[in-house]
């Protein structure tokens, strides 16, 4: 399962027409435990990306399941990792919930190489606070903070995860049982004293030692030397800092007393701020807004299919006849998104990572279209400069590559010699890193969000605000910006577009022309060059009474304000893609309309001859519904729901994939690419090259939501009833001789004082906890305190909570 070739799918998208179930790809594995495992999955219809706790059904586990549900179901908060929903698929429960695309605080701080900025620092420790404030005023104890237990993204926002032995306490009360991980502990935990949400805030003092210093707060070598430090307060020194106020904040959450401890009310009060903390939380909110998808909502009952499928990337064209799989995207960092320019290729990951590589010919250079600097890779390499940035479109030019991102921001590199980068400069000729592209809006200059983007040759376009709005740039020969006139312009601007008050379904750039797709009509418009009619606005007309000519011609040679596409006045479109000299178009019935030159065949007629008139489907697909369309620079491919792929039209230099003889030049009528049925998930062609992302079902079964069954093992209690049922006296599944003896030891916390320093524990092991150790003194009390201890760390092994 740790590969594409044996992803599972939650899956909907194109594997089922059924509303009812709900589609999802595997991405990878993020990690195992004894009890199940976490699985990143891709939503097969909005993209987005969500984590599937994987829990074996065991009877032993049933109850810490069933509270780590109740209670994600009743958090929300951008600084928690989000509960969506969850189902059940036989012996397993599927917890569904938000993923937090930069790893764990842990692994994060183990990768620097320096210390954090006292910024970073301060900003992320809000965060965790921002979150247990939140939690411990609904009265719930995480009783589990630590780094492996704090997620973050790419957009530095920090989320607290694993509620799994989180409780929820009535007020004023306290809890008893020995949970979380021994380096986190508090000393009253440490002690089996009742504990409070201040045991939370003891573990994130450890944090803060953690991300300040990036060592844990305590070093030790076996268990009762940890215990003895912890409730002694032995940790190591505190850590280089500037700020008196951190380390006097530091100090107040590793106070041994826990009633000395603040609140996480009483921390974000602190003078650590200085009055920062509301404008620290406007950009929490400000941060996950941007980044967020909208909630699933926790009723849903769905059904989710899962399927194993194989998910592949090919390339060919531009001299490569025949196909070439790229291994790189078929096991750890499957393909979502796929796009070429006159030289080079782009892949968008599932875990929205941006790979670059050229495909050069001859002595071409490159003009930085690959966004690593100067350095040129002809293998997929990723771009470290957008490392961190959330893409979720990619699209390329001739020498240009513009991405955007999740919260609407467009980025680009290349060149830049006609303005196609939008940087709104004409000196800058290229830029080999990527750069942030601004779109303003021209009445009070605010930022615009952008929705969809797309690059022709030399220019681009992208729709943005509501999505009515678009801007173009770059090259304006024929008018194909849309802008009443054919010069280059060299920053985003806003173009005056027919029916202006109606949002844009879809923009797509040729090799000179723009077109437009309203949401409203979904009727097609374009601007630009217009030989061969391929923008299709040419009108015919015969037999026109009172008219001297038998037949009429406007015949438009470039335009340049969006115009009705003619041909296709009739026609609710879909979808676009344009070739140097050809437009192909399919409806929302699935059905093709081609136009423009047809030198190459590339219409798909069967003959080179010119056609004035648009062509309808072939013969060839009766029966048959086309998926997706891709039009290189003069040839046409096709794939049809069926997961076949067809091309016809000019088919030297491997354009089409096959193996042709010197004198077959073209493909007149659509061929089949490939000998094996596969699903086209997404194709680009641009020039003489095409790059494909193919997908291959192998298995399907289905998992239905809240499966009753299972739902009668999980026993759907109040939340509140959790943790009395399961440990009414406070000491869980103890053995009853461990409890008595627990009982008669603990009388000694009251009565003794100990000088912990001067215990000998250096050699201790768990595994021979009925030796007894001296201390400076001799004296019984701290032999007595010892044998206490001991009991407790045997305690905690017990329960599994001490490995």
């Amino acid at each position: 399962m740790d590969n594409c070739r044996d992803n599972e799918v939650l899956s909907n998208r194109d594997f089922s027409t059924n509303l009812n179930v709900v589609s999802y790809v595997q991405v990878r594995v993020l990690g195992k435990g004894a009890y199940g495992k976490a699985v990143l999955y891709r939503n097969a219809v909005d993209n987005s990306l969500v984590v599937w706790k994987e829990i074996d059904i065991d009877k032993n586990k049933i109850n810490e399941i069933q509270n780590e549900i109740d209670i994600l179901s009743i958090l929300d908060h951008p600084n928690i990792v989000a509960y969506y929903n969850h189902f059940v698929y036989i012996d397993t429960v599927f917890i569904e919930m938000e993923y937090a695309n930069a790893g764990s605080l842990s692994n994060y701080l183990r990768q620097l190489k320096e210390d954090l900025s006292e910024s970073c620092v301060l900003w992320y420790f809000f965060q965790l606070i921002y979150a247990l404030d939140y939690i411990h005023k609904l009265h719930i104890i995480h009783r589990d903070i630590k780094t492996l237990n704090i997620f973050l993204t790419t957009s530095t926002l920090l989320k607290i995860g694993d509620f799994g032995i989180s409780k929820v306490l009535n007020e004023d009360e306290f809890a008893n049982t020995q949970v979380g991980t021994p380096v986190y502990m508090s000393p009253e935990v440490i002690q089996g004293l009742p504990y409070s949400s201040k045991s939370d805030i003891w573990a994130s003092g450890c944090v803060l030692y953690e991300i300040i210093s990036r060592k844990k707060l305590f070093e030790y070598s076996n268990h009762l030397s940890l215990a003895m430090k912890i409730i002694n307060g032995e940790f190591q020194t505190m850590p280089n800092c500037n700020n008196s106020d951190l380390l006097d904040l530091l100090q107040r959450l590793l106070l041994n007393e826990p009633t000395k401890r603040p609140s996480a009310e009483d921390v974000l009060k602190h003078p650590v701020w200085k009055g920062n903390c509301q404008s620290m939380i406007d950009q929490v909110h400000r941060t996950n807004q941007a980044n967020s998808n909208s909630r699933p909502c926790s009723g849903d009952r769905k059904e989710r299919s899962i399927v194993s499928l194989n998910s592949e990337v090919f390339v060919w064209g531009g001299g490569k006849i025949n196909a070439l799989k790229i291994e790189q995207f078929q096991e750890k960092d499957s393909a979502l998104q796929v796009a070429a320019g006159g030289s080079h290729f782009v892949v968008l990951t599932a875990e929205k990572d941006l790979y670059t590589w050229s495909n050069i010919q001859g002595d071409k250079k490159l003009s930085g279209q690959l966004g690593h600097g100067a350095i040129v890779y002809k293998i997929p390499k990723l771009v470290q400069s957008l490392k961190g940035v959330c893409i979720k479109e990619v699209s390329c030019g001739e020498e240009t590559t513009i991405c955007l991102s999740t919260n609407g921001e467009m980025f680009g590199c290349g060149s830049n010699y006609y303005g196609e980068l939008g940087i709104n400069s004409n000196e800058t000729e290229m830029i080999n890193q990527f750069e942030k592209i601004t779109v303003t809006d021209p009445i009070d200059k605010s930022p615009v969000i952008i929705n969809q983007i797309s690059c022709g040759h030399h220019h681009a376009a992208a729709i943005g605000g509501c999505e009515d709005l678009l801007f173009t740039w770059g090259c304006g020969e024929y008018g194909r910006l849309g802008l009443g006139h054919e010069d280059n312009i060299y920053k985003p601007t806003l173009v005056d577009i027919p029916l202006h008050k109606c949002k844009l379904k879809l923009v797509y750039c040729g090799y000179d022309t723009t077109f437009i797709v309203h949401k409203c009509s979904d009727r097609l418009l374009g601007c630009g060059n217009n030989q061969y009619n391929k923008l299709g606005i040419n009108i015919h007309a015969q037999g026109l009474s009172g008219s001297s000519q038998k037949n009429l011609c406007y015949d438009v040679p470039f335009e340049t304000k969006f115009k009705i596409v003619a041909v296709l006045r009739n026609v609710k479109v879909s979808t676009v893609s344009c070739g140097n000299s050809h437009t192909a178009v399919l409806d929302i019935y699935n059905k093709l309309y081609i136009f423009g030159d047809n030198s190459y065949g590339q219409i798909g007629l069967g003959h080179t001859k010119t056609h004035k008139d648009v062509n309808k489907s072939s013969k060839v697909f009766a029966g048959k519904k086309i998926e997706k369309i891709s039009c290189g620079d003069y040839f046409t491919i096709v794939s049809t729901t069926n997961n076949e792929i067809f091309g016809w039209g000019r088919a030297d230099s491997g354009r089409l994939g096959l193996e042709i003889t010197v004198d077959q030049r073209c493909v007149l009528h659509p061929r089949a690419l490939f000998g094996t049925l596969q699903k086209c998930a997404d194709i680009q062609s641009f020039g003489w090259q095409t790059i494909m992302i193919t997908e291959r079902i192998l298995e399907t079964s289905t998992i239905s939501a809240n499966s009753t069954a299972i739902m009668d093992k999980l026993s759907l209690k109040n939340v509140n009833s959790f943790e009395t049922e399961y440990d009414k006296d406070g000491s869980g599944d103890i053995q009853t001789w461990l409890r008595k003896e627990l009982q008669e030891d603990v009388i000694y916390m009251d009565q003794v004082s100990v000088n912990l320093h001067s215990i000998n524990v250096n050699s201790y092991s768990s595994n021979n906890s009925n030796e007894l150790y001296s201390c400076e003194c001799g004296c019984q009390k701290c032999q007595n305190y010892i044998k206490f201890l001991e009991n407790r760390i045997r305690l905690l092994c017990d329960k599994n909570i001490l490995q």
